[in-house]
């Protein structure tokens, strides 16, 4: 599964490359999945899979007996909301050197929201980590995560300080467990709603600022949710774009 995943990881990461060289002055449809798997030294099934992946993004999109086709529009988003990435990814993505700061990490009684979202049980342990990511100079967005402590020893909690691993990575490492699929909703917040966010975004408070709040909870293989996290982005930094396929069927109203 590990092998099969990193495969298509490389496959994308080619073939979304190739895109990106393509001269959409000339045309913008792709060569036929024969030619791309010869290309790409794969199988059509795993093709196939990734022009899946692709055209769920909205960057390509397929016409019946025609082929498949490069979504041009889709080369310009650099912030895709729909695709998900590690946050000091998107922030190279934009051009600058991420710095990511702990503002620390927290043991505490699981509240009514941490409760629902991570099935917990009320006044369950659950570790808090929270972290500043700046774009350069500018902060970009902070990020709250929680999970369950479970059997977490306090010498693996206190790992989680080292920045250059998120906490997927820690979980990963000492759970097993992968997010494989979220659920994401996403709100308009100011910072007098939520002044948690004043010292990280260097401000005193008097000012009112709006920030995008991104509330995410992730699953695991067995879609058990083991994630919650609250984001809040500085959209003058990171401006996020979705791109979506339309495909409502127009019915005739005479």
């Amino acid at each position: 599964m590990g092998q099969e995943s990193s495969l298509k990881r490389q496959v994308k990461k080619q073939l979304l490359e190739y895109m990106q060289s393509m001269d959409f002055r000339k045309g913008n449809r792709l060569p036929s999945e024969e030619k791309l798997s010869i290309m790409l030294g794969v199988s059509r099934v795993t093709l196939r899979s990734v022009l899946k992946e692709l055209e769920m993004e909205g960057r390509v999109f397929s016409r019946h007996g025609s082929g498949t086709y490069v979504n041009p529009m889709a080369q310009k988003v650099v912030f895709n909301l729909a695709v998900p990435e590690l946050y000091e990814n998107i922030i190279r993505k934009g051009g600058a050197e991420p710095d990511i700061r702990l503002e620390g990490i927290f043991i505490e009684k699981a509240g009514e929201e941490a409760v629902s979202s991570l099935n917990a049980v009320p006044g369950e342990e659950v570790v808090v980590v929270k972290k500043t990511f700046f774009a350069g100079n500018a902060f970009a967005l902070y990020c709250i995560d929680y999970f369950l402590r479970e059997q977490l020893s306090r010498e693996q909690i206190q790992s989680f300080s080292k920045t250059e691993f998120s906490s997927f990575d820690y979980l990963f490492q000492y759970k097993g467990r992968k997010a494989v699929w979220d659920t994401l909703r996403i709100q308009t917040v100011t910072n007098s709603q939520f002044p948690e966010i004043n010292g990280p975004a260097g401000l005193s408070g008097e000012e009112c600022r709006s920030f995008l709040l991104l509330k995410g909870i992730n699953y695991d293989k067995t879609d058990t949710p083991f994630i919650y996290s609250h984001t809040y982005v500085d959209t003058e930094v990171i401006e996020y774009n979705m791109i979506r396929r339309k495909d409502y069927r127009y019915e005739p109203f005479y």
